[in-house]
């Protein structure tokens, strides 16, 4: 069998190579297992958020509205990691999955040892 080149690189770059290279299988799972059981209502949510289109801003929506259709805005057009990784905290937040022992974060640095340099980061 070939030897894999393990490189380093950002997270969103990886493709099958470096999966298989550092012996990562991703399963699909069902959202209330990935989410412990965590079922959270809707209802509470600003309708503004639950119906308009990605992009939609209005004077008469909530300023919650506003920033969350911001970030969905960004998500679906830009082409930067960092503001989907922003709505998806935004959107937890939303839904309420905040517990005291755990902190919502879009940006976490985890050192990664590639070839024996343990200097680069992913």
């Amino acid at each position: 069998m070939a030897q894999i080149i393990r490189t380093a690189k950002s997270g969103s770059s990886w493709g099958k190579n470096e999966l298989k290279g550092y012996n990562i299988a991703v399963h699909s799972v069902d959202p209330s297992h990935f989410f412990h059981g965590l079922n959270p209502p809707i209802g509470h949510i600003d309708h503004a958020i639950r119906n308009a289109p990605p992009g939609y801003s209005h004077r008469n929506i909530s300023d919650i509205a506003d920033e969350y259709l911001s970030h969905l805005y960004l998500a679906t057009t830009a082409t930067t990691e960092n503001f989907i990784d922003s709505f998806v905290v935004k959107t937890m937040e939303l839904l309420g999955f905040r517990q005291r022992t755990l902190a919502l974060s879009s940006h976490v640095i985890i050192p990664l040892a590639v070839a024996g340099d343990p200097g680069r980061a992913a």
